[in-house]
């Protein structure tokens, strides 16, 4: 079904929700939809679009849950207000001009409009295809001086030895964990980089470093912004703001027409008592928030706990000092006997990987090495250059 169709079908083109529009009308009460129209679920989320309930001045975003993926609704008042305290955070003003290389899509990118609409400030487009190269020339055209990036994006810079334009004061990195041996070569290079928390749950960021950080090139301490409240329930992260999600659906993997009528009955809050819960790990102390991206990232193998961030900071700091090209990242693998089995995975082929593995392998232990290697040329990729692991181990056959 294509989007015309659905915009005629729904009513949507004079009524309720606008389909990836390239802006947003703040003060409307129309209400937009945005997803990745190059997802592999591109048909299934055109036919949900019709069976979302319909809210005034929100704006529905796809997103992948803790077990499947789903529609977030977010009104336009609580991405507002998220904006409000990022550019208090980072002192945005109206002389900023952000450069907006995240797609509206996700919500790193749509936070922007937000942001530049508050705070009277301009942003500029980066309609290219991600190149390290392009984007620092995209920077200096538009003199750009704050931005958002994604960790992907941030080692595609540091890879080819970019440095960062004089007009860059800022880049704010979320998305996924900015290891420390990539934060310091990105700072070394003079990317004013500073790592964040946030959820598309809570219209953004939740923690982010301060600017005072950069002063330093030790890896920086998030402070959680004034918008939220943050507790720790069982090691779990809850938030309370007034940024948070109306509420969600599941994205079904089919629907019947049949069921379509009582589909947006499945709409459920996702706070309990104004808490949300994200199923994420950590600490805060003073008003730091700290991750525990342990628990994240921890598997076990052979009965062995493994710290799966520590084999990536080393697998990093081991990457950073070659010239190898294309993406290389580990992959915990399913297996019979051992539970799982540690791959390395790569998008482009070269015999010096042997020396990576060789290396990589005598600075582990025995049960934490690469035992397997696939080359994977067309890498299965979200909207932000994330690796879908998922469809990763679907193509793998596991």
């Amino acid at each position: 079904m294509k989007l015309q169709e659905i915009k005629n079908r729904c009513g949507l083109k004079n009524h309720f929700y606008e389909i990836n529009p390239q802006r947003i009308n703040w003060e409307s009460e129309q209400s937009a939809v945005f997803f990745n129209e190059k997802h592999a679920k591109k048909q299934l989320f055109l036919s949900y679009i019709s069976c979302l309930p319909c809210l005034k001045s929100h704006i529905w975003l796809t997103t992948s849950g803790r077990n499947y993926q789903k529609w977030v609704a977010l009104s336009k008042k609580a991405l507002l207000t998220s904006a409000e305290a990022v550019n208090k955070h980072l002192h945005i003003t109206a002389e900023d001009r952000w450069g907006l290389s995240l797609p509206l899509f996700h919500v790193g990118g749509l936070s922007i409009l937000a942001r530049s609409y508050l705070s009277g400030s301009a942003y500029f487009l980066y309609h290219k295809k991600w190149q390290a190269k392009e984007f620092v020339l995209f920077l200096k055209h538009y003199k750009i001086t704050i931005s958002s990036l994604v960790p992907t994006q941030v080692y595609d810079l540091v890879k080819a030895g970019l440095n960062s334009p004089p007009s860059v004061r800022a880049i704010v990195v979320g998305g996924g964990h900015l290891t420390d041996s990539l934060y310091k070569s990105a700072r070394n290079l003079g990317w004013p980089v500073l790592p964040s928390y946030g959820l598309t749950e809570c219209g953004s960021q939740v923690a982010t470093a301060n600017l005072s950080s950069l002063d330093s090139v030790e890896y920086p301490e998030m402070k959680i912004l004034s918008h939220v409240k943050v507790k720790i329930v069982k090691k779990e992260i809850a938030i309370q703001s007034d940024s948070l999600l109306s509420g969600f659906l599941p994205v079904l993997d089919s629907i019947e027409k049949s069921e379509k009528k009582s589909y947006s009955m499945l709409f459920q809050e996702g706070k309990k008592q104004g808490w949300y819960f994200t199923g994420d790990q950590g600490l805060i102390r003073e008003n730091i928030l700290q991750i525990d991206h342990i628990s994240i990232h921890q598997i076990k193998i052979l009965g062995e706990k493994v710290n799966f961030k520590n084999l990536e900071n080393e697998l990093m700091n081991i990457l950073l000092k070659t010239s190898l090209k294309g993406r290389y990242f580990l992959l915990p693998v399913p297996h019979e006997r051992e539970g799982f089995q540690i791959a390395l995975i790569t998008d482009t082929f070269d015999r010096k990987i042997e020396n990576v593995i060789r290396e990589f392998n005598q600075k582990v232990s025995p049960f934490e090495r690469i035992l397997q290697f696939y080359l994977v040329p067309f890498l299965p990729l979200t909207g932000i250059l994330k690796i879908s692991q998922k469809e990763l181990l679907k193509k793998l056959c596991f």
